[in-house]
Order: C-alpha cells, then structure tokens, then sequence
C-alpha cells in the first residue's frame, strides 16, 4: 500500500483541528424582557441572563419567552471572548377589536387613550384593565384577557344619563335655549341633555323672553311648557314741518311734534294731525312689538299772506282792524325793506298802509292759499302839516313841512302846500322839530 507523499500535511491539519475544537469560550446571553428561557443546540441551558461555557465551533441558540415572539441566532464565537448575545424580544399583539352600545365612545387603558368605538388595536397578552366613556352615558371599565397570539374582542354597553326633552312655545319658531347654550326653534325635541336640571328660555323677536325649569329623568321624555310669548310695546315719533302739529292717536291726544310717544300697545293707531292755519293729515301708523314707527310729515298750511314795501319805511300794516307789523328802513333809502305778512285766511283782504303825517292808503288784496301776493312798493302821500320850524339866516323864522335831509346838511324845506325849497346848510341856522298831531 502506497502512502501519499503529504500525508504530514493531512495530519497535521487534524491535528490542529482537534486543538482548536477543545477551546472554550465564555457566552454572555442577557435579553429584555429579563428571564427568557434559552436553549443551545436544542437543550435548555437556562434563563437570561445567562453565562455559560462553550466551544468555539458554531451553535444555535435559541431565546424564548411566553407572550413574545421566539429570537433565533447562530453564533460561532471563534476568538472572541466572551461572546455577548444580547436579545429584544418582541411581544405578541394580537388584534382587539373593541365595541360599544352606542357607538362613539373613547377608550382608555392604563391611562392612554386607544381610539374611539368601534377599532381595532393590537394589544400585549395578559390581562388589561379597558375603560369605555361616553359623554351622557356611565363609564364602564371591563376586564381584558389577551391569552395569546389570537384575535380577540371586547364589547361594552353602555348605561344611558340622558333624557329627552320636548319644547313647545306659542306662538311657535321661538329660539330655545337650554341652560343659556343656543338649541334650535321651537317645536323642538333634544335627546341629548344629561338627567338633572335644567334652565330653557324662549326668545321670540318684538316679545319678552319666557322661560321655566324642568328635571330630566334618564330614559324619559318631559315636556317644557313655557308661557305664551308676550309683545313689547312699540314706540311712535312723529316729526312735522312746521313743528307744533297736535296729534292724536285713536282720537287721543299723544303729544305735540316733535316727540316720541313709548309704551304703547302694538297694533294699528289712526293717527289725526291737527294745527290751526293748516289741513288735517289723517294716516295710520302700525306699532310693531319693540320697534319704534317714525312719521315725517310736511303740513299743507290753508293760510296765504302778501309782500310790500313801504315809501317812506316805518309805515304800520292793518289788515281790518289788527295791526300786522311794521315795515323796516333799509339802510338810507326812502323805500322800506320787503316785508311778508302770513297766517292771513284764503280769498279777499282790505290791507290798509298808516304813517303819521301821510295819507294812508287802502288796497284790496286777494290772499291763495300757501302764497304770497306781491303787491310791490305803496307810496304814502305826505300831508302838509308843519312839523319844522325852520331859523333862517337872514334872520326870518318859517314853519313848514321836511320833506328830507341830506348827510351834507341840506335840506328840501315846504312852506306851504304844493312847494318845495333847497336849502343849502349854511342858508339856515338851526331846524327845530314841532309837535304836531296825527290826522
């Protein structure tokens, strides 16, 4: 039999094999969570954290813990030493379903919120402490057990804290309000108010609010019976030109304008307006609830009057025996302003124009209603009635009539009826008024 020439070589290579296979090495397993069953190469080693003694050939090791899913892992620790394996196991989570009667309530565990009912959430294994809450409803907390990797579900009925409510006004399509919090209109019905007491308030535009209390019992429908609406009273103002109208409302005196009548009954007024010179306005006026009704009202006047100017100013107005004014100098001139008379009643009028010293004047005058019959300027004839003495400055004194007086001192001077003499101012010493008496 023939030996191969690197038969050394082989056994040498054995040699060392079997050295290097009877080395051991420190392994460290440690894991979280802690107490985690481990097997090596299929045998049960012990619990982490865990030192043993092995080889440094290759291994499987294997971490198990209930409720977790299992690690595997082949380790061939070579020349490290100690070989560390750290392990993270992760837990099973097996969907939950999670329901409630009714529906929409939150869920709690441990504290931290899960969702809203109904969902799904994936959970540890064991046991759970699961709170259900739902506004208007009891809270519940229920037990959970999670055994294992298997879905489970928990469902929750929920015990009902509300009442129904049932809100009627008259008349009807009021704003409710409950415990001050806007609602809806009337007729209503509200099924979620928590039992106890509670507040509601009608309010209705142009009328007092109404309101009443009412206890809810859980389950049970009450009715609210809320007292019939009440109007506000309405305010009525009346303006007119001109001011100083009567009016009447319902044939009673409300006030003279401008003014602003308050409290008073909605409802239809037959208003009458009434003020000597000027007709009647006959309307009528609705007073709504908590509302003010504005009238404006321009007076159609029934009295009419007449315009004139005076020569000279001064002169006295009568119109029959009731003297009417007096007409006004404008400035330095001999003609007197224009002047109005009014509150004179519709059709003819005998106006008579009066100054001392003058002739009056008479003059028909027809007077329409709302107008002002222009009658011009009416001259005055002055009577020769001496009213001056006049001291010359040859020394003759005469007496006549002054018919006028200029700024430069001169005078036209009458004599006698029918005659007028210049007078330049220093052709006279003095001009002395007389007393006379009016015709």
């Amino acid at each position: 039999m023939r030996t191969p020439q690197n038969w050394h070589l082989a056994l040498g290579a054995l040699l060392a094999l079997a050295l290097w296979s009877a080395e051991v090495r420190t392994l460290e397993i440690s894991s979280q969570p802690e107490s985690a069953e481990v097997t090596v190469n299929g045998k049960q080693v012990g619990l982490t954290p865990l030192v043993l003694q092995i080889d440094v050939a290759g291994h499987m090791v294997e971490v198990r813990k209930k409720g977790h899913h299992p690690h595997f892992e082949r380790i061939q620790p070579g020349a490290i030493d100690p070989y560390q394996v750290e392990v993270r196991l992760e837990p099973f989570r097996p969907p939950v379903r999670l329901t409630s009667s009714p529906p929409g309530a939150s869920i709690l565990m441990a504290g931290k919120p899960l969702g809203t009912t109904p969902c799904v959430v994936p959970l540890p294994l064991g046991t759970k402490e699961v709170t259900f809450s739902l506004a208007g409803h009891q809270s519940r907390t229920i037990t959970l057990q999670v055994p294992d990797e298997r879905p489970v579900g928990l469902h929750c009925l929920l015990e009902s804290l509300l009442g129904k409510l049932r809100v009627d006004t008259t008349p009807q399509g009021a704003s409710i309000y409950i415990n001050g919090q806007y609602r809806g209109n009337s007729p209503l019905v509200l099924t979620d108010l928590m039992a106890g007491r509670h507040e509601v308030q009608g309010r209705l535009a142009g009328h007092e609010n109404v309101s009443n209390s009412v206890t809810l019992l859980k389950d049970q429908e009450v009715r609210v019976p809320l007292p019939a609406f009440q109007a506000k009273p309405g305010a009525l103002r009346v303006e007119t030109t001109p001011t100083g109208v009567d009016v009447y409302g319902n044939d009673e005196l409300l006030g003279t304008t401008p003014f602003e009548r308050k409290n008073l009954a909605p409802g239809i007024l037959i208003l009458r307006l009434t003020k000597t010179g000027f007709d009647d306005v006959h309307q009528n006026a609705s007073i709504g609830p908590g509302k003010t009704t504005k009238i404006i009202t321009n007076m159609e006047s029934v009295l009419g009057g007449f315009s004139l100017a005076t020569e000279p100013p001064g002169c006295q107005i009568y119109v029959g025996a009731k003297n009417l004014g007096t007409t006004r100098q404008q400035g330095t001139r001999l003609v007197s302003k224009i002047t109005d008379f009014a509150d004179l009643a519709e059709g003819p009028h005998l106006v008579e124009v009066r100054k001392a010293g003058y002739a009056p004047i008479r003059k028909k005058v027809l007077v329409f209603r709302g107008e002002l019959t222009q009658l011009g300027t009416l001259r005055l004839t002055k009577l020769w009635i001496p009213d001056h003495e006049l001291h010359k400055a040859n020394g003759e004194v005469i007496q006549g009539v002054l018919v006028s007086k200029a700024a430069n001192g001169s005078i036209e001077f009458s004599p006698m009826k029918s005659v007028t003499i210049l007078y330049d101012g220093d052709e006279y010493i003095k001009l002395r008024p007389l007393k006379t008496v009016a015709p």
